[in-house]
């Protein structure tokens, strides 16, 4: 009786509020050879993307689900919620010093903190759908949003408590390896330096309550011009919050432990994942003349303190500070034709977290 009502719920949603779906066949292939025996060449995905929103006054609900199942050997299931938001606008009668309206968030929601960060993909600020690296998307932070707009000038700030990081491949354990079937997951080594010694890995338990449990803030302010010939606009951004991607660490109590079992000589070693914080800072500023538009993107991300892995653990492969400075030229030339220029420059510095 319940499910029959919740279907029945489900069913009139769906008829009395807009939605959208998105069905495809995709086929991925390879030009270079698989480096271990599970990967493949060929890869054919179903995939279904379905947004759903309606508006009833001032609030607004938005949400977009997606799915992917392999058709292949692989035995890919992906299912990611990019958003999923309810949002209140109170839009002031007579503006208030400039003020035109105050628009409130609670859930997930994709904002665009960044436009060298949305353009390049390179999840900064917002967290990516990694399933396929060379076309990502993106996700929302979960949280708290509060935006104010005025007639020259907007800003938003956001208060979480609730980390999620990148959709990733996904990944196998199995007879001592970590590996994915997928072609974009980093292989980890298989033997102790030069020695004949193989690795094998075990999984531990995450740090759950240090992954999920990441606070994080960010703000930015946004102004731009009134003349309709020129349009010109500046932006800053800050963020203090967890980097979007988790890192693999290693347990070191076990890290020279050589082993034997039925004549196999072998190191095994415990491997788990922890998320990094960082600092991110930015500045934007871009023109508008005509049918031409010109934006300059400058970031700098460093890594904070609290990063330090628990004791006995270090990370696999360190993180890097990271600046890029980018600049975007877009000319429309005719209706729903485009030319666009893309540079960007970044810099590298190596931060040793274990220390």
């Amino acid at each position: 009786m319940i499910q029959k009502a919740l279907l029945s719920f489900f069913v009139l949603f769906y008829v009395s509020y807009s939605f959208a779906n998105m069905v495809k066949l995709e086929w991925r292939h390879y030009t270079s050879s698989p480096s271990i025996k599970e990967q493949l060449s060929d890869y054919v995905f179903f995939k279904w993307d379905n947004k759903v929103d309606f508006t009833k006054g001032p609030f607004h609900f938005d949400s977009q689900f997606q799915f992917e199942y392999s058709l292949d050997r692989s035995q890919f299931v992906y299912f990611n919620i990019p958003e999923l938001y309810l949002l209140y606008e109170y839009e002031l009668e007579a503006p208030l010093y400039s003020l035109r309206s105050i628009e409130i968030n609670i859930g997930r929601k994709v904002k665009q903190w960044s436009l060298g960060d949305e353009y390049w993909d390179l999840g900064l600020w917002n967290p990516l759908t990694r399933w396929n690296p060379l076309h990502p998307s993106t996700n929302g932070l979960v949280g708290s949003f509060f935006t104010v707009k005025a007639d020259q000038w907007e800003s938003d700030f956001f208060v979480g408590a609730l980390y999620v990081p990148d959709q990733e491949v996904s990944v196998v354990e199995e007879n001592g390896r970590i590996y994915s079937r997928s072609r974009w997951f980093p292989m980890l080594p298989s033997q102790v330096n030069s020695l004949n010694i193989d690795i094998h890995y075990s999984s531990g338990n995450p740090f759950i309550f240090d992954i999920l449990f990441q606070q994080s803030f960010l703000f930015n302010f946004k102004t731009w011009s009134k003349t309709p010939e020129v349009f010109y606009w500046m932006k800053w951004s800050f963020a203090d919050k967890p980097v979007n991607h988790l890192f693999f660490i290693l347990n070191q109590n076990n890290r020279i432990q050589v082993e034997e079992e039925e004549g196999e000589v072998f190191v095994n070693q415990k491997i788990t994942v922890l998320p990094v914080r960082q600092r991110i800072l930015s500045t934007e500023w871009g023109l508008d003349y005509r049918d031409i538009s010109i934006a300059f993107s400058l970031e700098n991300t460093k890594m904070k303190e609290a990063s330090i892995p628990p004791k006995y653990w270090s990370f696999v492969k360190e993180r890097d500070n990271f600046t890029y400075f980018s600049a975007l030229l877009k000319y429309d030339y005719l209706d729903n034709s485009f030319f666009r220029l893309a540079f960007i420059q970044s810099w590298f510095r190596r931060v040793d977290l274990s220390q």
